[in-house]
């Protein structure tokens, strides 16, 4: 017959602290500053790669002046001569980079941070009035057509979308500028189509989860469901989509301020690329990747603080 230990009595228990591991922060912290760093690299390379190897790299418009004589047209192309060693080039971009210097553009012949320092806060304005501006409509229609469940608008709502999705952009820029509305609205009524429909299906999708049906089976009330059972669920998905946002405004600022004839970062892209800007076009592609990573890094952070909470 074997005797088992009878187990001590215990005491109350302490309440348990939570501490926060300050070295697995700063680690996660390094990780993600020497992500930005390779993919911030790696996109001003392959930027650099496309626009040299691009047709009519090196050519430049004035060449065609039948004024200039065959010493003025060798001065003009010797002015790129710098910029045809792709290696030579980006290994002197960083260079300068490092000391804060972006060099000088070839289309504006200007340094290349004054004109980020004019044109962002033209399009930080812009982007300042879309993005919100598109998430308030975007929240409130697909809440609503979630809550009252009537078919009718759900299919009003899908072709009003549809429509919208099917406009280009360039139209809807074209419009805003006849108009007088601006390229806040512009870029509204651009990202409005996309965010709502994913919106809705992360809705719909989530609504339509077991917990919720039961919870629809006890007599609970729709706006109930939605506050209490459907976006909570639905707001990882929903944070991560506000980060694709904004990459889609950036994307959406091309078109519109250059038809809208807006002197902010997207028309001055676009200047860059028919110019065939090369230190233009990189800096302006590591703008691009580091906003991009910045938003997705924030979300990401959010949604891992609001993990336990939700949980």
């Amino acid at each position: 017959m074997r005797l088992q230990a009878t187990p001590k009595s215990q005491g109350p228990r302490e309440p348990a602290t939570v501490r926060i591991d300050w070295l697995c922060i700063l680690q996660h912290l390094l990780r993600r500053l020497a992500a930005l760093a390779l993919i911030v690299l790696a996109g001003g390379i392959l930027c650099a790669t496309l626009v040299r190897f691009s047709p009519g790299f090196g050519i430049d418009e004035r060449e065609l002046d039948s004024r200039l004589n065959s010493a003025s047209i060798a001065a003009i192309r010797d002015s790129h001569s710098a910029n045809r060693s792709l290696l030579k080039f980006y290994a002197q971009y960083i260079h300068n980079m490092l000391r804060g210097q972006f060099g000088t553009s070839d289309t504006f012949q200007r340094p290349i941070s004054d004109l980020l320092r004019e044109r962002s806060t033209v399009s930080l304005r812009s982007l300042a009035l879309a993005v919100p501006g598109a998430w308030i409509l975007v929240l409130t229609g697909a809440i609503l057509i979630t809550a009252v469940r009537n078919p009718g608008l759900d299919v009003f709502s899908s072709v009003l979308v549809g429509a919208l999705m099917a406009t280009p952009a360039a139209m809807v820029a074209l419009w805003a500028a006849s108009t007088g509305r601006g390229t806040g609205i512009a870029l509204v009524l651009i990202l409005v189509p996309t965010l709502y429909r994913y919106t809705r299906n992360i809705l719909e999708r989530n609504f339509r989860k077991m917990h919720v049906m039961a919870a629809r089976a006890r007599g609970i009330s729709t706006p109930s469901l939605l506050a209490w059972h459907v976006l909570p669920t639905a707001t990882p998905q929903l944070i991560g989509l506000v980060a694709i946002s904004i990459s889609m405004a950036f994307g959406a600022l091309i078109p519109v301020e250059f038809i809208c004839d807006s002197p902010g970062i997207g028309q001055l892209a676009l200047q860059a690329a028919l110019g065939r800007d090369l230190p233009l076009l990189v800096t302006l592609t590591m703008l691009v990747t580091v906003v991009t990573f910045l938003a997705n890094t924030a979300a990401d952070a959010v949604n891992d603080v609001m993990a336990p909470i939700s949980a």
